[in-house]
């Protein structure tokens, strides 16, 4: 056996080790950038989620205000919309 027979194996398994490592660098990474895009959407529809609510929180508000009920001095106006049910 001469040097070279015995630096060849330890330079693979040399090289061997530093992909794994390399490999775990980037799969880190990739997490990373997963749960920074993930925050990022969550955010997004959490903002569209606020702007909707806001929205038809408005438009109710202007429905309410549109259909407001005017006070009736004796109540003899409301008869007419009113319909009892007929008694048998």
């Amino acid at each position: 056996m001469n040097d070279d027979d015995l630096e060849h194996p330890e330079e693979e398994f040399r090289r061997k080790i530093e992909l794994e490592e390399e490999e775990k660098k980037l799969e880190e990474t990739l997490e990373l950038q997963r749960r920074i895009e993930n925050e990022a959407k969550q955010k997004h529809l959490a903002e569209q989620q606020k702007k909707l609510s806001g929205t038809c929180l408005e438009e109710v508000t202007d429905k309410l205000q549109d259909c407001q009920l005017k006070p009736v001095a004796d109540g003899s106006d409301v008869q007419q919309y009113i319909r009892l049910p007929m008694q048998v």
